[in-house]
């Protein structure tokens, strides 16, 4: 896979570290760039995202739970 002239390949490993990807995937990402496999390459990266989102949502849905509990507390 061409390298964006505007990344290197260690800007692109970096991204991925500050993305929170393991080294396995970072490994299998790279692997699938030197095979110039980019379709497999974006769909470990969307199921990245996709997970992230995941933790998101259920990180929201705690932060409502408190913010019920200390609303029912400040009520009584």
């Amino acid at each position: 896979m061409d390298i964006p002239q505007y990344s290197s390949r260690e800007d692109i490993i970096q991204n991925m570290k500050d993305a929170g990807c393991s080294s396995e995937t970072i490994k299998s990402c790279v692997a699938c760039m030197d095979r110039n496999r980019k379709n497999e390459l974006l769909e470990m990266l969307y199921a990245h995202r996709s997970s992230i989102l995941d933790s998101i949502h259920k990180e929201e849905r705690q932060i409502d739970c408190l913010d019920y509990l200390v609303h029912q507390i400040r009520k009584c």
